[in-house]
């Protein structure tokens, strides 16, 4: 359950990240910059904060094994696409189809590899001194 939590919590607040950086970007970047750079500029927002809250949830919860970090990373991953594939449907009356032909986008390429390093990072963390547990 702990497991269940943390993947919940993991994708909960990095979701809320960038729920508050997205309309800075289509707002403010996109128009001025394209869909391109403007994701470029949001990606390193992104890096840090889903950083900084994968090593404060990997230290409240006792998730010190790989396939301990790496389910957690995959659960949130798979929790991220379903809520990108419905928010594509509601808000842009995408399907699932359409969905996956936005991310042949250079700019859907970036955030598809943002989308796989925040499933991975979990994992990555292993292996970084600071974030290992007992």
């Amino acid at each position: 359950m702990a497991l269940l939590r943390a993947a919940a919590l993991y994708f909960g607040l990095t979701f809320g990240a960038g729920f508050m950086l997205g309309p800075i970007r289509t707002l403010l970047l996109e128009p001025n910059l394209g869909p391109f750079f403007a994701t470029l500029l949001e990606a390193p927002l992104m890096l840090v904060a889903m950083t900084a809250i994968a090593i404060w949830i990997l230290r409240q919860y006792d998730l010190h094994t790989a396939p301990a970090r790496l389910a957690m990373g995959g659960l949130a991953f798979v929790f991220l696409m379903i809520i990108e594939m419905l928010g594509a449907l509601l808000m842009y009356g995408q399907g699932p189809g359409e969905y996956a032909t936005s991310l042949a986008t250079p700019e859907g390429i970036l955030r598809f590899a943002l989308f796989v390093f925040f499933g991975l990072l979990p994992w990555l963390l292993l292996h970084v001194k600071a974030v290992r547990q007992p």
